[in-house]
């Protein structure tokens, strides 16, 4: 094989590579949960602030040496950021009186309550599970001066290495940190929003 042909394969190699039809899945929506009366009307969900690697569109997992391994045709059908902000937001739309929607606000008036989330960990080992923690601040829009931080930490078991499990424990895990927030949301008073 002469030079010229090496070098015309090594173009377009990269073409042939990224030709292939990638896997792509879907963050499917948390299953409903109890409704919880609120005083708030309207929720704001900023958009979820994830690590850099969690951002990346293909689907991620961590070896039992560590590593953090990204399955290279295996890709997240949406923007990770953008998935997780949705389906939380959905998530506490069905969990709470309220009605909630994600960034970009679509509403002409100001939400009562906005809700940050700080994911410090999204990550599963196959076969172990998958760890999702960091932490979400409420706080009033109006003039009250409400503020919390609270930290969550949960643990999802991967029964196995498929990326189906995967994309399961990452819907288990944001039902929790949505059945957690609810909670919270529901128990605060008229007086500390307005």
């Amino acid at each position: 094989m002469t030079y010229r042909k090496l070098f015309l394969l090594a173009l377009l190699w990269p073409l042939v590579a990224c030709s292939a039809n990638p896997n792509l899945y879907l963050l499917e929506g948390a299953p409903a949960g109890n409704q919880l009366r609120t005083v708030a009307k309207l929720i704001e969900v900023r958009q979820v602030d994830l690590p850099q690697y969690v951002q990346a569109s293909e689907m991620l997992l961590r070896g039992e040496d560590g590593v953090v391994r990204t399955q290279q045709n295996d890709l997240w059908a949406d923007a990770p950021d953008r998935a997780l902000t949705e389906v939380l937001a959905r998530a506490l739309d069905d969990r709470l009186s309220a009605d909630v929607a994600g960034d970009p606000w679509p509403f002409d008036v100001p939400a009562d309550l906005r809700l940050t989330v700080k994911v410090q960990q999204m990550i599963g080992t196959a076969g172990q599970d998958l760890r999702f923690s960091g932490q979400y601040f409420l706080g009033a829009t109006s003039i009250s001066d409400l503020t919390i931080a609270n930290r969550f930490d949960f643990s999802i078991p991967l029964t196995d290495g498929s990326l189906q499990v995967l994309s399961f424990a990452h819907t288990q895990a944001i039902s929790g940190l949505a059945d957690q927030i609810a909670m919270r949301i529901s128990k605060l008073h008229t007086a500390q929003l307005f």
